[in-house]
């Protein structure tokens, strides 16, 4: 029997846990809530020890002689990826792991890989944000180096000292390191960008998972509505898997599920926005399922544990496409949730709908990805009627309030 390590036992780690006890793993679980924690009840063994302490797992990894270990966890790919490093199981080097984290370390990595990337400055400082800020040609965006879900992110169009500051203060708190990027703003010439989970396995890149995401023009820097399959031109499709494979070669990437976003700018050259070191979050891989017929998650944990049976069917088989939307759900107000109201042209195409708050609950402004109040998935019959209906989704479906009391 296979036995494998799971990094964490919340929620974003629940998928990992059910796909591994699928396929008859023993299934070993780290997590400092102990028996508090979602995956207790699933796990094999559960350990109450700090997803941030390495050297504990370490010992858990050496006790129970695991077969692999795994995370969807952002923060603990570092310590996932060494200790496979130290024990010999399938995994990447962490300096690999280090650059694509760190979105300061991932623009040099763009640079040494041959691939567009803006100047850009890693700072550890208020008077170090002002300083650079004065040296780059505007708009600026200013981020934490090392977060996710767009935490903190902010453009800047005009040097303002106040602006600067505050952002920088609030970026810090975010980044795992404290450090900020500020680095010049790369314009969008649309509010759609090119999503995708890519797997890697040695020299097999799946790129099976890529499809459209859109913004809402009240929340730019954060994707709402996924679309698939993906349509675009070979040259094109081309150039993108080019950009990625040439930056995860540079960072000498051998395995794992990457999440990647990126656009073509106006001059025709793909950027590649980021590449984390993690699975998409906001039940992409649920979504990724149903449109391309691939179980991501039973991918990652069998690779894991060096299983290729599932990847050697995938490849040996034809793909299941399906015309797909998952949509999450944001507002645009604050207030007390009263649940969802639907378009009625939308509303015969909605096929599961997965409301994160209860009734009565507080509902924030969409300020960043972690203000997600729903996800809703829905499905079309053609292609046409797919890319037709992707526009209409951000405003035909809404999050009802009422006002706080």
């Amino acid at each position: 029997m296979k036995k494998i390590l799971i990094v964490g036992g919340g929620a974003n780690q629940l998928p990992l846990i059910l796909a591994s006890k699928r396929e008859g793993y023993e299934v070993t679980v780290v997590d400092y809530a102990g028996e508090d924690c979602p995956g207790y009840a699933l796990a094999d063994r559960l350990y109450g020890v700090s997803t941030q302490d390495e050297a504990a797992i370490l010992e858990v990894a050496r006790k129970e002689r695991v077969d692999g270990i795994i995370s969807n966890s952002e923060p603990s790919m570092l310590i996932v990826n060494g200790i496979a490093t130290k024990l010999g199981l399938t995994g990447n080097p962490v300096d690999s792991i280090e650059q694509l984290t760190s979105k300061g370390l991932f623009r040099d990595l763009q640079r040494r890989a041959g691939v567009y990337a803006p100047e850009h400055y890693e700072v550890a400082t208020e008077e170090e944000a002002l300083t650079v800020s004065e040296r780059l040609r505007y708009p600026l965006i200013v981020k934490p180096c090392e977060a996710s879900a767009s935490r903190g992110c902010r453009r800047i169009d005009r040097f303002d000292r106040e602006a600067i500051a505050s952002t920088f203060q609030e970026c810090s708190r975010y980044s795992r390191n404290k450090d900020v990027v500020v680095e010049e703003y790369v314009a969008m010439p649309s509010l759609r960008t090119i999503e995708g989970d890519i797997f890697v396995a040695g020299g097999t890149i799946l790129w099976d998972g890529l499809y459209y995401t859109t913004r809402a023009g009240w929340a730019p820097l954060v994707p709402m509505t996924y679309t698939a399959p993906l349509v675009i031109g070979d040259d094109r499709l081309a150039m993108i898997q080019s950009a990625v494979r040439r930056i995860l070669h540079a960072a000498g990437v051998r395995f794992g599920e990457f999440n990647m976003e990126g656009f073509f700018t106006q001059a025709g050259e793909f950027f590649v926005i980021e590449i984390n070191a993690r699975q998409g979050g906001n039940f992409l891989p649920r979504f990724l399922q149903r449109s391309t017929g691939i179980d991501y998650n039973r991918l990652l944990v069998t690779m894991c544990v060096n299983d290729d049976g599932y990847l050697n069917s995938i490849m040996a088989s034809p793909r299941e496409r399906r015309y797909a939307i998952m949509h999450s759900v944001y507002s645009q107000e604050a207030g007390i949730y009263q649940g969802l109201r639907f378009d009625a042209s939308l509303s015969d195409h909605v096929t599961k709908v997965t409301e994160l708050l209860p009734i009565g609950d507080k509902v924030e402004r969409c300020v960043d990805g972690t203000s997600i109040v729903a996800s809703v998935d829905l499905e079309f019959d053609s292609m046409d009627e797919l890319y037709a209906f992707t526009p209409k989704v951000v405003d035909g479906i809404q999050v009802k309030l009422s006002s706080a009391s």
